[in-house]
């Protein structure tokens, strides 16, 4: 047997659906190569769908069996409801760069002196 037939024949056993048996699923590839079984895990659950890996030969495939149970969730105790006080403390909001009284609004806005300072009035 040739290497390009072995390689065939690996990758011809991956593609195979096997049946899933919790604990007890048989790897494809290792079948094949007439391997002993060995323990393989799950990595992804889609419905029936279980897409494992072996820990022999390190393959991927996929088992087919009945659709996984999700957990049933843990109930919680009731809660008390938290009290609140009825008004709280807010901030005040500030509104930036607005003048504040209508006295400052008829003024001219001042120029910077250090700009003004800067600039030569002998042009």
């Amino acid at each position: 047997m040739n290497v390009l037939t072995f390689a065939r024949m690996i990758v011809a056993a991956q593609g195979n659906v096997v049946k899933y048996e919790k604990g007890e699923t048989i790897c494809p590839v290792c079948r094949e190569l007439g391997l002993p079984p060995a323990p393989t895990t799950v990595t992804c659950t889609v419905k029936e769908v279980r897409y494992m890996c072996c820990s022999q030969c390190l393959s991927t495939f996929r088992a087919i069996g009945e659709a996984a149970q999700p957990p049933e969730p843990v109930k919680a105790p009731p809660s008390k409801p938290v009290k609140t006080p009825a008004k709280q403390d807010k901030k005040k909001n500030i509104k930036h760069n607005i003048t504040e009284s209508e006295e400052k609004k008829d003024e001219k806005p001042k120029r910077n002196r250090s700009r003004t300072r800067a600039v030569s009035s002998s042009s």
